[in-house]
């Protein structure tokens, strides 16, 4: 395998990941508001499919950015980017408990 595949690969892994593990964050924290903006019931089966259709925009717009060759959705990709770091980092920083 070449370097850059090897890069590749690991960076999509570590990629892969982090976006699991965040959307986990995002699901255990926030499960309640994603159901109620969705207008799923507070059942089992309405928590399960609020997850999914969750998960699915979410992939969704992977694939949309994955598959799409407009340069204004990459542009869209990268904003998206960059404002996750910019919230990642204001999350991360907030150390009172009424933010």
């Amino acid at each position: 395998m070449l370097h850059n595949e090897l890069h590749l690969l690991l960076e999509s892994k570590m990629n892969f990941f982090h976006a699991l593990q965040y959307f986990a964050i995002v699901w255990v924290k926030e499960n309640r508001n994603i159901s109620s903006l969705f207008r799923m019931p507070e059942s089992t089966q309405g928590k399960w499919s609020a997850l999914c259709l969750y998960l699915l925009l979410a992939f969704g717009y992977g694939f949309w950015i994955e598959v799409s060759d407009n340069h204004a959705i990459y542009c869209l990709a990268l904003v998206v980017s960059i404002m996750h770091f910019w919230y990642d980092g204001f999350i991360w920083s907030v150390r009172k408990k009424q933010v």
